[in-house]
């Protein structure tokens, strides 16, 4: 999905660059301003395309028809937005907000067209939720505490698709995963004493 949304910034016409995986088309996909420069490919100048176009699902099904399953692992989430304590907070605030909200909202959108557009879809989408608990601070120590957490949630949304599988059919599309705080009380209390885990190890 980054790299389909990679866009020039010189074009008005929303160009897509559909060229191989490679140092400069992965920089290109992370070329937020401020961030990360400008990425120039055979003459082109591209940035990061989740400025134009967040998470791009347009074209998915179109393209792609025959998927049985979509994953959503959605990079941050607004529940992780802190108060900013100083300018370098505010900045970082300052990208991560935008992205947080839209792709939230864009899913929500994806999720109404599927369920309601014609021809219907019969597939399944899982949501892997973003725990709220992580932050955005630049140390090591939260970089760890990140990817910990974000393992849980995984295996978290795991233990749903499985126990969905043991379902009997039913018409589709199938929406795995939305809201576990009140539909896996279990599984995510557990992502939720891991964050406490990685609160204890940080203040150790």
């Amino acid at each position: 999905m980054g790299l389909r949304a990679t866009l020039t910034i010189q074009q008005a016409d929303k160009k897509e660059y559909k060229g191989p995986i490679s140092a400069s088309s992965l920089c290109a996909c992370s070329a937020l301003p401020f961030i990360e420069e400008t990425v120039e490919i055979d003459g082109v100048t591209y940035c990061e395309g989740a400025l134009i176009d967040t998470v791009n699902f347009e074209s998915l099904l179109e393209e792609h028809r025959d998927l049985d399953e979509i994953w959503v692992s959605r990079i941050v989430d607004s529940k992780q937005v802190r108060k900013p304590k100083d300018l370098h907070d505010a900045l970082a605030n300052l990208c991560q907000l935008f992205a947080a909200t839209v792709g939230e909202d864009d899913v929500r959108i994806f999720k109404y067209h599927v369920q309601y557009d014609e021809p219907k879809w019969e597939g399944i989408i899982v949501e892997i939720q973003v725990p709220g608990h992580i932050n955005f601070k630049w140390n090591h120590s939260n970089l760890y505490n990140g990817r910990v957490l974000g393992r849980a949630a995984a295996e978290q949304a795991i233990k749903r698709y499985h126990a969905h599988a043991d379902l009997d059919p039913h018409d589709g599309p199938h929406f795995i995963n939305e809201h576990p705080e009140k539909n896996d009380k279990e599984g995510w209390q557990k992502v939720k004493d891991t964050y406490r885990k990685c609160q204890e190890r940080a203040d150790a």
